[in-house]
């Protein structure tokens, strides 16, 4: 279902971009958004509700998902109630429990997975709602400074010094500059 959703979009977006000059439909054809996230929500809630669906069905017709080693039948060709022995009991409940294991599981991985797209859909809205309310505000009031920046009361001729430079070093490179300046003079 996502897949062919996926190939649908890019079909579009493909189609779009012939007719329009190279611009795409979609930024990314691919990304969970918008109907694809639906989709993959569909998928999800499907997937679960068809693995509970298997479930509730394997316990209803074996009362439980354990299996019985002897049933009694009485129906056709028996001539009156006969007891029926499952062959290989202990295989088919260990490969039952197995699978009913891994629905289980399943089930349980499909309600984290759409737990988290939900709650990742909500966090981005209330963020977006956020962001918006604060534009807003920003909009609707004048801001003014409370002091003026720094830079006006720092003077203009003040040069920046590596803190970690000692005394010595200083004044060797005070010395360095000053002893070319003779050279060139005499």
């Amino acid at each position: 279902m996502v897949v062919g959703h996926v190939k649908y979009r890019q079909k579009k977006d493909s189609e779009f971009t012939s007719t329009h000059q190279g611009k795409h439909l979609y930024q990314n054809p691919g990304k969970k958004r918008g109907g694809l996230w639906w989709t993959y929500l569909a998928s999800l809630i499907f997937k679960a509700g068809f693995d509970a669906g298997f479930l509730y069905l394997l316990y209803y017709i074996y009362d439980g998902y354990d299996l019985p080693r002897l049933t009694k039948c009485s129906q056709e060709p028996c001539p009156n109630t006969v007891d029926c022995y499952i062959s290989r009991p202990t295989e088919k409940r260990i490969f039952t429990l197995f699978m009913v294991v891994s629905s289980a599981v399943c089930i349980f991985m499909c309600l984290c997975e759409m737990t988290y797209l939900i709650f990742k859909k909500v966090k981005k809205q209330v963020k977006k709602k956020v962001d918006d309310n604060r534009r807003m505000f920003a909009m609707s009031h004048e801001m003014t400074r409370l002091s003026a920046p720094r830079s006006e009361y720092r003077s203009k001729s003040s040069l920046r010094q590596d803190p970690t430079v000692s005394i010595q070093n200083l004044s060797n490179i005070k010395a360095e500059e000053t002893v070319p300046t003779k050279k060139e003079e005499s």
